[in-house]
């Protein structure tokens, strides 16, 4: 059986990438339209918990309880178990792709892994969707990223790979992988059983590597 060319950690739901959030909120609350149904709250990741923007924006949305975990404070059994259980979790893109990597590992990646495993909604907006993928861009260079997207780097709020030299350059640096470029307003659902959706405006472009075009 051929593999496929794009390969993600989905188990039972929805790996959704978001490029970036736009008036009216329409990613989010598509997401939470397929999540509400769950008998579950939301879980909310993020880097800056004193800020409730997201949060708040989601309960206008008509989200379920909402919960932000104390990742500093919280023993991580708790911190996995809080994620696991969510019907949907929502985690916040940031200004600092280093410091978001250090959030998704550890207890929180095995939580957001279950949380899939047990059919929940994972909605990464912005750099967050970046630091999912296989390869993350710091200042200090390239480094490995939390890998549920295994083999693609991903650019949220760009529509090509032409708007970043160091992206291309990563691109022919790593040429088993792929680049997918998402749109602000635009997203990428990854399914079980290889299903893929696109979500919004759909401006998405998927660049494939030196390997995976020749192969």
């Amino acid at each position: 059986m051929t593999e496929p060319i794009l390969r993600w950690y989905a188990g039972r739901g929805w790996l959704v990438l978001s490029g970036g959030n736009t008036a009216g909120s329409p990613l989010r609350a598509q997401a939470l339209e397929r999540a509400i149904a769950a008998d579950a709250g939301v879980v909310y990741l993020t880097l800056n918990p004193d800020d409730t923007s997201v949060l708040d924006d989601l309960d206008d949305l008509g989200a379920p309880t909402g919960y932000t975990p104390d990742l500093l404070r919280e023993p991580d059994e708790v911190i996995e178990r809080q994620i696991q259980e969510a019907s949907m979790v929502m985690i916040e893109g940031a200004d600092n792709p280093l410091a978001l990597k250090g959030m998704l590992s550890g207890p929180v990646l095995n939580g957001v892994k279950a949380a899939l495993e047990n059919g929940a909604i994972v909605f990464a907006e912005g750099l967050a969707a970046h630091v999912l993928g296989a390869l993350v861009i710091t200042p200090q260079g390239l480094v490995k990223g939390a890998g549920l997207v295994e083999n693609a780097l991903i650019l949220p709020a760009m529509t090509s790979l032409t708007e970043s030299p160091t992206a291309h350059k990563a691109l022919v640096a790593h040429p088993d992988i792929l680049a997918i470029s998402i749109a602000r307003g635009s997203a990428l659902a990854l399914g079980s059983q290889n299903r893929l959706e696109t979500w919004g405006q759909r401006q998405i472009t998927i660049t494939l590597g030196q390997q995976n075009s020749t192969s």
